[in-house]
C-alpha cells in the first residue's frame, strides 16, 4: 500500500517541473497539503494540489531523505555539508539549516581500531 502512494506521488509530481525539467524526484515527504520531495540534490516543496515547486536549498552538497515534524513545522533531512552525512532541521518553508548530528569525522574513521 505505502509503496502505491509513493509511486502515486511520484508520477504525480513529475509535472511540477513542467515538460522541460524531466528527471529523477525522490524521497517524497507529506505533510498536510505540502509535498517536500528531492530532486537535483536539493529539497524541493510544492502543493499537493499541484503548481510550480519551489527549492529551499540549494547548496552544492546533497540533501536527502526529508522528514516532517509531528507538527509539520520543521524539516529533518541528510545532507553532506562538510563531507560526511549528518542530520539538518530547517523550518518547512525554507531558512538555514542547523546541525543536530555530530559525526567524529578522524583519519582512521570507518577502520577497525587495534584495541
Amino acid at each position: 500500500m505505502r509503496t502505491a502512494i509513493l509511486l502515486s506521488i511520484a508520477a504525480w509530481l513529475a509535472p511540477a517541473f513542467g515538460q522541460a525539467n524531466k528527471g529523477y524526484y525522490r524521497n517524497p515527504a507529506l505533510s498536510g497539503s505540502t509535498v517536500v520531495f528531492v530532486a537535483e540534490g536539493d529539497l524541493w516543496q510544492v502543493p499537493l494540489q499541484g503548481g510550480v515547486a519551489r527549492r529551499l536549498t540549494s547548496h552544492p552538497a546533497l540533501e536527502a531523505n526529508p522528514r516532517f515534524s509531528p507538527d509539520g513545522k520543521t524539516l529533518a533531512f541528510n545532507a553532506n555539508y562538510e563531507g560526511v552525512n549528518e542530520i539538518y532541521t530547517m523550518p518547512a518553508e525554507g531558512g538555514l539549516p542547523q546541525r543536530r548530528s555530530s559525526a567524529a569525522v578522524s583519519p582512521s574513521a570507518g577502520r577497525p581500531t587495534a584495541e
